[in-house]
């Protein structure tokens, strides 16, 4: 680990680099800018030419004791890196220049960091009262200036980057000068600045408001420094007061009645909406069009003293208003909008990705595609076209990725809860470990899995982040993806919303991948959300992602996997991982048995750590020390309470967290301290059992009321707010001051409150829950689900007043309002969840009651229409869908859970009519969907009157329902729904002879005219038709792109269906038919089988062919040519199909010497045929191979009965199938 990070150094060290370094001895001082002094060793620049002596620089080589991680707050010496080639940031061609004593904070434009040969410049100027170092540097310790921190960015390394200093102290002896003046020597500095500053684009950060404006005004209406204005590309504003601020002129009446003080132009210039500020706001309007705007606000107050604390920039002064321009709040007071504490620093964090969003804009492309079919795929890498999030990404590109990939909640949300309880100098052992220091390396070669595996409770969520922390700080905080799989939250549980959530980080973090996705949702209309797993890794993954070149290694963190839906499902796919990306993945749980046998099964090459109780001993300690300080005000035995928790802590923060909220509240007395201690049981389960026995001692209404929450905080769908539980509680309980704290307080410690969320402590708490369901205070999983559907439904059936609240959310959204929906339902708390979520609850809740199926019934009859316009309001029609089937779900467990007590057509009476009511959802949102969305209180109205009469939703709210529609639907010809959703006309005397479902879009081929006709699945529209040009006789589209191949008699050709663009063409000979055509693995070959047994494979982008196979047997030369053929999903078989023959499956072996005879699929009924009557009674038709399985299906001609399923025998000779049967499975 050596080269991952360097020794420990005190925090306050400052030395040189280690070795020579050429731009500056060892021992010389710094040169400001208006110093004329010229020392030798400063006088050469990186390109070669001579330094200007008014080019000062700073040496930047700290270290630092910084303990999460201890190296990430320095950056790295020019001979440190992570891997010779991994990045240029950490390569000699990087310079790093440190505050020196004699000038520590220069006037005048000083390089703090550069790259031999630089995409981009960064510009930081100080603010009022400012330094060109202090400024931005925390606690004004130039130890800790932070801009030589971006070159430890490995996308902000290709950069220089510099400080303007200028006199704007408050002193008397400062100067006297205005904004004017500070821009005019801004412009100066870069002009004469020798190694061409402005000869590539540059990016400023500012906080002074109008100095920058007014340099670039000035800079455009001067011919000399109009070239080098042109190049800026971006400016980023940290707190500043764009329209002044109230506090100038405060700031003024000081300095006039101070003894050294004196009044200043540029603090005057300052105040709020003064005529200067208001002036260069103007002029600057008009010209910033080509300039990116990013403005950051203070959202904390500054403190003042004497208790006064106020923001100095308010938010409406903080930004712009101009067009384009983007802004956002940072957690800090005025002072830390420029001071960042470390790397890891979220407020840090924000601005890097901020510039490197702006550096992506203005600086020249980073990644380029180099698969060999970069200009077949979907999205062609040569071309610009419809690539505009990696040009130009913005909100609304940020907005298109979330609708598409499916994610609505914060990605970084999880993340930041377990990053906040990193405690400094903890989880430093696990860099210690082999498997870890391997899985870390960026050098090339194979990717990596990690396997951390420990008890529950032992801290492994907060190693993750510690991890994703470590990775980001030391290479970039693009490099790592992340997911937390998590007990409460079914959604985030789920493989699909996993691989959504990777990819989402990933187009974020990589603007090309995100072009890509955006280009093939264009393409395609596809979304992500309700795709099968496989469907989104073939698509995104393999098919995108994993064919982008020149990406470093991508660090996949994956969380809690054990507490997956189906670990499985996402271990297979990692199994067949194949990338030009060198991908490492670390997997963390815990160890139990069928994750530990399908690890050992499916990845045996993964490396393995365990997390033990001695590993974490002494991060326990630091803990349990830091936290005992907080509780008790003196050092009177801590030293032994701290041994005594640590001793029954077992390795497990968890357990450490619960006992020490017992501690908190008995350290009164030596006696109190005493008993606490002793009573502390040791173990998760006693200690659950515990906090139950407290829960138990409450008064009763206090004890039904925590068991309530509990019923909500284990069987919500996904964590609740503190409003909407509050909500869901009325009316049993009510009139919360501060229902967060009430939970926490009388739940046990079961529960905590982490950003108005409501959620168990930990997962091994749900489980205890739930198994702990029989006791008195127990929460029954099925009663809690029948009481919370119960709840959901109650809360949905105030008719009236949800008219009016869906009435204003419509109206709101027609008048283009639409902010005033999320209004609404903030104002409504636990209405987006019910709407979503209550038959959820329904197909979770006891089926033994026949009442609450009537309740059910009786909702739906009286507010289906209401729920399904809510539904609607919020533009997913899937909740009507996934509503639909819970509700089947319920029917279907009720089928063998019918009471006995009565005749099972008693008891089950009304379960088809609850059947009925899902069909007609489903059917509701497939037919009407659209014209819902456009119109959604069309439901109560316009809708029902087209539904068929005998439908259970006709019925109820058919012409005999209050609500009825002003018209009547005649001529519909069926009584209820059938299956028939639309009917296709391809032309008048056209025959479709073939048909290709792929993805989104449905292709019908004509094949005598060699057309073929391409619809949106979706809504059956005509897309385009495409010619092939002659007669057709197969066709077949790729899995993970775009392409579809045709064959006709004289050409095979490659189409983009999407486009309707021809990509490849290959002629053939003109004899031999087509029987099977294949796309290889990454879509860059097509497998062709022809009629005499030829199996070429060619290559699609130079249209050569690769190898031949001939798939015919030696003694076939008195058969006649296969009839059909057919390629194995992976392309390792084929099985040919001959008239009087038995089936023949071939392993595809183009590369054996010797001949290997293939396989024959022999009925029982012909073993015993002679030689005079064929070999085959019952001629084969069709086969057909399984996609996931490999099976095969084959087709017979006879007309035999049914005789029961088939056997089948694998013989040395071939295999058999007995007894008769018409349909082979193998």
């Amino acid at each position: 680990m050596e080269r991952f990070w360097k020794q420990k150094e005190k925090p306050s060290s400052l030395r040189p680099l280690e070795g020579p370094d050429p731009f500056s001895d060892a021992g010389q001082g710094h040169l400001s800018a208006n110093d004329s002094r010229a020392l030798p060793s400063e006088n050469f620049h990186p390109s070669g030419r001579r330094r200007h002596t008014t080019e000062p620089v700073i040496r930047h080589a700290a270290q630092y004791n910084l303990s999460v991680p201890e190296y990430s707050r320095r950056p790295p010496s020019r001979h440190e890196s992570l891997e010779p080639s991994a990045a240029p940031a950490y390569s000699s061609e990087t310079t790093y220049i440190a505050p020196s004593p004699l000038s520590i904070n220069p006037l005048g434009l000083t390089m703090v960091y550069s790259f031999r040969d630089p995409v981009i410049d960064l510009v930081f100027v100080h603010g009022l009262g400012g330094t060109s170092v202090g400024t931005w540097s925390w606690n004004r310790d130039p130890v800790n200036f932070w801009p030589p921190w971006l070159g430890n960015d490995r996308d902000l390394s290709r950069s220089r980057i510099f400080t303007f200093g200028y006199d704007a102290g408050l002193t008397s002896g400062s100067s006297g000068l205005g904004i004017l003046d500070f821009a005019k020597d801004l412009l100066f500095r870069m002009k004469t600045y020798s190694s061409g500053l402005g000869d590539q684009m540059e990016v400023g950060f500012g906080r002074t408001p109008g100095l920058l404006w007014q340099a670039f005004i000035l800079g455009k209406h001067d011919s000399q420094f109009s070239d080098m204005i042109s190049n800026v590309g971006g400016v980023v504003f940290l707190g500043t007061p764009h329209k002044g601020t109230h506090l100038a002129q405060t700031l003024n009446s000081i300095l006039r009645v101070t003894p050294l003080g004196n009044a200043k132009q540029y603090v005057t210039e300052l105040e709020r909406n003064s005529g200067s500020i208001q002036d260069i706001n103007e002029q600057f309007r008009n010209m910033c069009s080509d300039i990116h705007l990013v403005s950051f606000y203070e959202s904390l107050k500054t403190n003042f003293g004497a208790g006064i604390k106020r923001l100095v920039v308010e938010k409406e002064s903080g930004i712009l208003d101009y067009p384009g321009e983007t802004s956002s709040s940072l957690m800090a007071d005025h002072h830390g909008m420029v001071k960042f504490e470390h790397p890891l620093d979220t407020n840090f964090i924000n601005v890097t990705n901020v510039l490197k969003w702006l550096m992506k804009k203005v600086a020249s492309p980073m990644y380029t595609i180099s698969d060999p079919l970069a200009n077949l795929t979907l999205v062609d890498a040569t071309s610009t076209a419809d690539t505009n999030f990696a040009e130009n990404p913005s909100e609304s590109e940020f907005d298109r990725l979330q609708k598409i990939l499916g994610i609505t909640d914060n990605i970084e949300e999880d993340n930041d809860y377990f990053t906040e309880r990193i405690m400094q100098g903890s989880c430093q052992w696990l860099l210690r470990r082999k498997g870890v220091t391997e899985w870390l390396s960026t050098s090339p070669g194979s990717s990596q899995i990690l396997w951390v595996t420990g008890p529950p409770g032992s801290g492994k969520s907060v190693l993750s982040s510690f991890v994703i922390s470590l990775l980001r700080s030391r290479l970039s905080v693009d490099s790592c993806q992340h997911h937390f799989f998590l007990g409460g939250h079914r959604q985030k549980r789920t493989t699909s919303y996993l691989l959504r959530s990777i990819a989402f980080q990933a187009a974020v973090s990589f603007p090309y991948f995100g072009a890509q996705l955006i280009d093939l949702h264009k393409a395609t209309d596809i979304t992500f959300e309700q795709q099968k797993v496989s469907f989104i890794w073939e698509k995104i993954f393999e098919g995108l992602l994993f064919r982008i070149s020149n990406l470093p290694t991508m660090f996949w963190v994956i969380d809690g996997l054990d507490e997956a839906e189906s670990p499985n499902d996402f271990l297979k796919l990692l199994c067949k991982a194949r990338s030009t990306v060198k991908l490492n993945i670390m997997l963390v749980s815990r160890a139990t048995k069928d994750l530990s046998n399908d690890i050992a099964q499916l990845l045996p090459s993964i490396l393995h750590e365990t997390v033990a109780a001695s590993d974490t001993a002494k991060d326990i300690r630091e803990y349990v020390s830091s936290a005992i300080e907080r509780i008790f005000p003196s050092e009177f035995r801590r030293d032994e309470i701290v041994q005594d928790v640590v001793a029954k802590a077992s390795g497990s923060f968890l357990w450490v967290k619960l006992a020490l909220e017992k501690l908190k509240d008995n350290w009164y007395t030596e006696d109190d301290i005493r008993k606490a201690l002793n009573e502390l049981p040791i173990g998760m389960e006693p200690l659950y059992e515990r906090m139950m026995e407290n829960i138990s001692q409450q008064p009763e209404k206090m004890r039904i009321m925590a068991l309530r929450i509990l019923t909500w905080v284990t069987c919500a769908f996904v964590p609740l707010g503190v409003a909407d539980l509050e909500a869901a509680l009325k009316p049993e309980f009510s009139g919360f001051v501060n229902l967060g704290r009430t939970a926490e307080e009388i739940c046990g410690q079961f529960v905590l409150v982490t950003k108005s969320k409501i959620t168990l402590v930990h997962h091994t708490a749900r489980q205890f829950l739930l198994r702990k369901s029989s006791d008195p205070l127990g929460t029954p999983e099925k009663e809690n689900h029948l009481h919370a559907a119960l709840v959901c439904m109650q809360f949905l059936s105030d008719a009236s007043m949800w008219r009016q609240v869906f009435s204003s959310i419509q109206l709101s959204r027609q008048s283009r309002h639409s902010t005033q929906g999320a209004v609404v339902y903030k104002k409504h708390p636990f209405l987006l969840y019910s709407l979503s979520y209550w038959a959820y609850h329904v197909s979770q809740a006891s089926v033994s009651s026949n009442e609450f199926l009537d309740d059910v019934l009786e909702f739906l009859e009286q507010h289906c229409l209401l729920w399904i316009n809510g539904v609607v309001l919020t533009g997913d029609l899937r909740v009507l869908i996934r509503a639909a089937q819970h509700l089947k779900t319920f029917v279907k467990r009720r089928t063998p859970k019918a009471s006995t007590g009565l005749p099972l057509s008693l008891t089950m009476a009304r379960d088809p009519e609850l059947r009925q009511w899902a069909n007609d959802i489903i059917r509701i949102g497939a037919r009407f969907g659209s014209n819902l969305l456009e119109n959604p209180s069309s439901i109560h109205k316009y809708v029902i009157p087209f539904c068929p009469k005998d439908t259970i939703i006709a019925r109820t709210f058919g012409p005999s329902h209050q609500l009825q529609s002003t018209f009547s639907v005649s001529g519909i010809a069926s009584a209820n729904w059938d299956d028939c959703l639309a009917r296709l006309s391809i032309g008048e005397g056209r025959v479709a002879s073939q048909l290709l479902c792929k993805d989104t879009i449905l292709i019908t081929l004509i094949a005598t005219g060699g057309v073929m006709v391409v619809f949106r699945a979706e809504t059956l529209e005509e897309v385009r038709r495409i010619s092939h040009g002659e007669y057709v006789m197969q066709i077949c589209s790729s899995k993970t792109s775009n392409l579809v191949a045709t064959a006709g008699f004289k050409t095979i050709r490659i189409w983009d269906i999407t486009k309707g663009v021809e990509l490849q063409r290959f002629s053939k000979e003109r004899h031999h038919h087509t029987k099977a055509l294949a796309f290889g693995e990454i879509d860059a070959e097509l497998y062709v089988a022809f009629d005499d047994g030829d199996v070429k494979c060619f290559d699609i982008q130079s249209g050569k062919e690769k190898w031949q196979f001939s798939a015919t047997e030696r003694e076939s030369q008195n058969y006649s040519c296969a009839r059909f053929m057919a390629f194995s999903p992976d392309r390792s078989k084929i099985v040919s199909i001959f008239r009087s023959r038995p089936s023949v499956l071939w392993h595809i072996q183009p590369s054996a010497e010797i001949y290997i005879p293939p396989r024959k699929c022999v009925l029982a009924e012909d073993r015993l045929r002679s030689a005079a009557q064929g070999d085959a009674f019952n001629n084969p038709e069709l086969a057909l191979w399984h996609p996931v399985t490999n099976h095969l299906l084959i087709l017979y001609e006879d007309t035999i009965g049914n005789r029961g399923a088939g056997t089948l025998l694998v013989k040395s000779s071939g295999w058999i199938l007995t007894p008769y049967t018409h349909l082979l499975y193998m």
